[in-house]
């Protein structure tokens, strides 16, 4: 799958979290309606393969979903490629993979343009 879009904005500083654990951790919360998650890396740093996992929280349904799984190899990076997220007020992405495994959520700000 390929998305292409047009994102009148600017990078945001980059989220990067040590995973603790084996339990979900909120890697990047919305303030606004102006974020995307355009990004998900794992770095795996341990001694061997890791399933990670990657949710969507949506906050006005009160919603989880997986929206992408996968082993990240020992000494490498891997995440999901084409995933343009397009954050609400209270949304979250959210990561699972193993302790020292980190997470890092690179996003875009969006602006509204005028007519």
């Amino acid at each position: 799958m390929s998305v292409l879009g047009t994102y009148v904005g600017n990078v945001a500083e980059a989220v990067s979290v040590l995973l603790s654990g084996t339990g979900k951790t909120d890697i990047v919360t919305a303030t606004d309606d102006s974020l995307t998650a355009a990004s998900v890396s794992f770095a795996n740093d341990t001694a061997g393969t890791v399933n990670c996992y990657v949710y969507w929280y949506q906050a006005r349904t009160s919603t989880e979903f997986l929206i992408w799984v996968g082993q990240v190899l020992t000494k490498t990076t891997d995440g999901p490629t084409d995933i343009p997220i397009r954050l609400r007020d209270g949304d979250k992405i959210r990561a699972i993979g193993a302790a020292s495994v980190s997470v890092t959520v690179i996003s875009m700000l969006n602006f509204a343009m005028s007519r």
